[in-house]
């Protein structure tokens, strides 16, 4: 088994650095896709939400066409359908609003921040579902125990992978705080509600994912 969990992952800067983006997530995706298959190894990969284009009002299913608006959605996507392409063995984990102890994130970007900033503006209109990368490696590791019990090879297969619930970047934002409060009193800040126009971007995000 091959665990592929790297990639280019910095939604704003990937419009400036496209070509370094697609090197990572679609390129590098494909070259790791065709030794899988040549050595006959099987690869988790873990992809992204941004596939769709967030126009739904309802859950994205697996089924659902994808469409994504941006450089590292569409460089995401390119690399599944290389995998799904290949010829190799493969289970694709589509991953959402990823947050956790280690590496750069949502929760961690506004817990710094709030130390510094009395004031905070975050988005109110994007939903998602945020996802704790220790959920993802406990479903990753709950994925390969049952391969070990079964010795069984799972049909190739792609799976939405979020825990259940919905919420905006602006409830996100205040729940963490909260709870760092309780921590430390450093961690407090005034959040102020905003729109996706008057938050001002290169790229496009998806409203509801």
């Amino acid at each position: 088994f091959i665990i592929n969990s790297a990639a280019y992952t910095n939604v704003e800067k990937a419009e400036k650095n496209s070509t370094l983006c697609y090197e990572v997530n679609s390129d590098a995706v494909k070259n790791l896709a065709v030794l899988c298959n040549k050595f006959k190894s099987h690869l988790i990969h873990l992809s992204t939400d941004y596939v769709f284009d967030g126009t739904k009002s309802i859950p994205y299913t697996e089924n659902d066409a994808t469409k994504p608006l941006n450089v590292y959605g569409d460089s995401k996507n390119k690399g599944d359908e290389y995998i799904k392409n290949s010829g190799c063995d493969y289970i694709i984990f589509r991953t959402s609003w990823v947050y956790g102890p280690n590496g750069n994130n949502f929760v961690k970007n506004i817990l710094q921040k709030a130390i510094l900033n009395d004031k905070l503006e975050v988005v109110c209109d994007q939903y998602g579902s945020p996802t704790s990368s220790l959920f993802i490696a406990e479903i990753i590791e709950k994925y390969l125990n049952i391969q070990s019990l079964n010795n069984f090879t799972a049909p190739n297969e792609i799976f939405n992978l979020c825990p259940s619930g919905s919420t905006s970047w602006l409830n996100l934002a205040d729940t963490a705080l909260k709870h760092a409060h309780k921590i430390n009193p450093k961690y407090k800040t005034n959040l102020v509600s905003i729109g996706s126009k008057q938050y001002k971007t290169l790229a496009k995000r998806p409203k509801y994912s």
